[in-house]
């Protein structure tokens, strides 16, 4: 099976570039992976290739690179997505439009599966129970936006046939390598500076990135296509983030909502005069406030469970002290 993957410098396609490359799907040499990357010179491309794998220069914002690096594949994991939310056009042009033609290329080439890693940040405007039977709604924050905006292309692409389609709705990734959920914030922990929104009480799905590759691995062996919530466990902000600090042996330190419905409004009016995108924005501001107070909360990953067989090998608990174990090794 000759597999592409965009993302493949990324966390999440890397990971998966790396497992499969070393082990692949069941056996080694099960599967041979082609990886979409922007710059093949790079030292995240030039170790894959070392690895085995197939580099394919291309850009999401060029669909014209898709043709090319779909022929021949039998599954294409779509896993790069546009996390620096500089600007809604950009954003929208890789996460939404670029995904699309993508699945069309797929299409196109005879691919049999297609995997979009989404996310669970779709239900950010939704409330109560959350599960696969929810439809998101855009709330205003542009990340959870476009990947809401992406699944619903999908599934109309997919209604004319093609590849069998999986969306992949994963929880907040962490881990040893995790930017956004662990490097950072454990690096904030440290110099004491690492805040939350109000007392954190809102509620983060959180998922360890072993548990991503096995989830999606999982995904590329089914039979079954669909959309699957995928992530471990459910913890609030504030108690996730309280890890961090006690790694670090600082505290947590909180911004009232009130500071934060402040620091907004000026992200907001410097987002208006340069063009871009505040990441903290006043509805984002709202929302955890009524986050804090309700009833939020995920069912579990009871489809993937049932359907593709896979279940959460690494705890919470195990994944902080793997990431204590990996910082005080790299320290």
């Amino acid at each position: 099976m000759l597999a592409l993957i965009t993302g493949a410098t990324g966390l999440v396609g890397g990971t998966l570039a790396r497992q499969w490359l070393t082990s692949g799907l069941r056996t080694p040499g099960d599967v041979r992976v082609r990886a979409f990357v922007r710059d093949p010179g790079s030292a995240r491309s030039r170790a894959l290739e070392v690895l085995g794998a197939e580099i394919v220069r291309g850009d999401l914002l060029d669909p014209a690179t898709f043709r090319t690096a779909c022929a021949g594949c039998q599954m294409v994991l779509h896993a790069a997505s546009d996390t620096r939310l500089l600007s809604r056009r950009n954003t929208w042009a890789v996460g939404v439009e670029a995904t699309r033609l993508l699945f069309d290329a797929a299409r196109a080439a005879g691919a049999e599966r297609f995997l979009f890693t989404s996310s669970l940040a779709v239900y950010g405007g939704t409330d109560g129970e959350l599960n696969e039977e929810v439809e998101p709604r855009p709330w205003g924050e542009l990340y959870g936006d476009a990947k809401t905006a992406a699944e619903r292309s999908l599934r109309q692409a997919a209604q004319a046939g093609g590849p069998m389609l999986f969306i992949l709705r994963l929880g907040s990734v962490y881990g040893p390598g995790c930017h956004g959920w662990t490097e950072r914030p454990l690096r904030q922990a440290r110099r004491g500076r690492l805040f939350i929104p109000g007392d954190g009480a809102f509620p983060l799905p959180y998922l360890y990135v072993d548990n991503v590759a096995e989830a999606v691995t999982a995904a590329a062996r089914s039979s079954r296509p669909g959309t699957y919530d995928i992530f471990d466990g459910v913890a609030t902000f504030g108690g996730f983030m309280q890890n961090y600090a006690r790694i670090a042996g600082t505290r947590l330190r909180s911004v009232p909502f009130p500071a934060l419905a402040a620091l907004a409004t000026m992200g907001e009016l410097l987002a208006r005069l340069t063009g871009g995108y505040s990441r903290l924005n006043l509805q984002v501001v709202r929302r955890l406030r009524v986050l804090s107070r309700s009833r939020h909360h995920a069912r579990g990953p009871e489809r993937a469970i049932r359907d593709l067989g896979w279940s959460p090998r690494v705890s919470l608990d195990e994944g902080m002290r793997r990431i204590e174990q990996h910082d005080s090794t790299a320290g």
